[in-house]
Parts: structure tokens; sequence; C-alpha cells
């Protein structure tokens, strides 16, 4: 179901160059040169344009530092991986628009934000702050598009509380699916994703749905690939949390279909009364976190984190 894995395709490789001979060898290795030189290419152009859109997302009038926008509640999770910080803490600050460390020390140098607070107001007793990010990061993206999911061709693709679009822009730059729809409850945060769509042309595949997604039913039963990202935990309470999975677990019933979360499926459901049964609704489909080149390997954390489902039932 996922992409081969680099030693599968390196013994591919090698068997196909077993069966040529002479010449034929010389032109297919040339051939391959020029297919991953295009290829480079062009994931180095699906970049660029992606960091455009963060640019231009981080422009926005209505999108500040914290990328929650003012008609935005953040609820601080009661239960779960975050419930033992504390709130005041805890700073929004969102991947996909502030990828690295330096993004974020231009911010502090600007004074829009800190890395420390003071455990005694007045001294130099410090600790640093915890940044969460509601967004996919770049990093994440390629690693779904480009490694987890198959070949999306046809495929319809539903990100559920799709927020500032981070997901729909990736999914339509990184794969083949033939429809990529969001689905946000948040006006201001549809407004946003609309003016991105329009501006970079993106309406061909890309749509928004500004809607409770307990309304969309159709729409879910008919996907072919579900993304739950960071979905519900920071924007719910704990009671509306267990009706939308309960319902999510009513719907989302089509054998084959994927799901794709972050965190995983039992992290997100273990504090939450819901009593679904994971094993008769899903299966995990293992990821190999370690094929994947990174530029950095201490942001393998980030890919440890999104998981690959399929529905059995």
């Amino acid at each position: 179901m996922s992409a081969p894995s680099v030693a599968n395709a390196v013994t591919e490789f090698s068997n196909i160059l077993e069966r040529l001979h002479g010449s034929l060898r010389d032109e297919f290795c040339k051939k391959v040169e020029e297919i991953i030189s295009e290829t480079a290419q062009d994931e180095a152009k699906e970049e660029k344009i992606l960091r455009c859109i963060a640019e231009k997302i981080r422009q926005h009038p209505n999108v500040p530092v914290s990328a929650v926008v003012n008609t935005e509640t953040v609820i601080h999770p009661s239960v779960g991986e975050f419930s033992d910080l504390d709130p005041s803490t805890v700073v929004s600050l969102d991947n996909f628009l502030y990828e690295d460390d330096d993004a974020i020390d231009d911010l502090c140098e600007q004074g829009l934000i800190s890395r420390n607070y003071c455990l005694d107001c007045g001294s130099h007793k410090t600790a640093p702050l915890n940044f969460i990010s509601h967004s996919a990061s770049l990093l994440q993206l390629k690693f779904v598009f480009q490694h987890a999911l198959p070949d999306l061709r046809g495929k319809t693709l539903v990100d559920v509380g799709s927020r500032l679009g981070v997901v729909l822009y990736g999914a339509y730059y990184y794969s083949s699916a033939k429809a990529i729809i969001g689905v946000e409850i948040n006006q201001q945060l549809c407004s946003i994703q609309n003016d991105m769509i329009k501006e970079f042309q993106l309406d061909d595949r890309v749509q928004v749905l500004c809607a409770d997604v307990c309304t969309k039913r159709s729409l879910l039963e008919k996907g072919d690939v579900i993304v739950l990202h960071n979905v519900f935990e920071f924007f719910a309470a704990e009671e509306v949390q267990i009706k939308i999975w309960k319902f999510l677990r009513e719907v989302l019933q089509t054998k084959g279909m994927l799901l794709v979360t972050v965190p995983s499926l039992a992290e997100s459901l273990q504090h939450l009364q819901t009593d679904i049964d994971l094993d008769s609704w899903v299966r995990q489909i293992p990821l190999d976190y370690t094929d994947f080149v990174l530029p950095n390997e201490e942001d393998r954390d980030q890919l440890e984190r999104i998981c690959l489902y399929e529905v059995i039932g």
C-alpha cells in the first residue's frame, strides 16, 4: 500500500541493469540521470511555491504571529499529552509558517515572541516555553505525500479541520489527487484559505467547505483519504471531541479508505470515553521513518508522529 523502500527500489534497479547489456545499459543509465535531474528540479519548484504560500499567509492581515485568528478559541487540553503543561507557558507557533530555528530567532529578535519565561519574576531563572503547532510542517507534508501514501491519481482527499489549508496545498503540489477538499468550521480561516487558492490558482483541484464536519457525512463516506492532523485537541471541549469521534467512527467505514493522523488514533482516543474499538475499525500500516532522507536528523521525531491506517470495517 505504501511506497517501496529504498532497498527494494535499489534491488529492482539492479535487476533491470542485469537484463540490459552494452549500449542499452548506457542508454538506460543516461535516461535515469535525466529523470532524476528533472524530478529534483520539479521538487525544488514545488517546495519554492509552498514557501511562497507560507510567506503570503504570514503577510495576510488576518493572520497573527501565532496563526490563531481572533475568531478562534484555543482550549487547553484537560486530558492527554499536553494537559500537564501550564497554559501560560504554551505558545502557538505554526510549523508551516515558521519551519526552522532561524525563523524563530528572527521573531525573537523582532520582539514578537520569546523562547523562555521567567520562573521567578525579575530573576534570571528561566525555562523554555512550549511551542505548539496546529499545522503540518513542510517536512511532514513531503513525507505523507511522497513516502507514506500510495499514488492518489483519481482519488479524493478530505482534510478535516483544514485551518490555514496547509495539507491542501501539500496535496496539490505533492500528489495527483483528483479532488482535495478541506472542511473547516471557522469562516475567517476559510476566507484565508480561499485567498490562497485564488492567488495560487489551485481551484482546479482544491476546494474549502465552511461547515461543521458532522454535517458532511456523504463527503466523508466518499473520501479515499481522510486527514486528521492535530484536529480537535486544542479547539474543542472534551464532550465535543467525543461526539465528533463517534461520528467519524460511524461514517468512516468504507473498506480500504486511508486515514492519516497526527497523533495516532490510540493517543487521540486514550483519554476520551468514546468506546471505540480500534481493532475492529482500522489496521495500522507500518511506516518506515528511517527510509526518508532528512536534512537534519533531529527532525525525525516530526515524522514519527504521523500514522497511517486502513479502514477494515
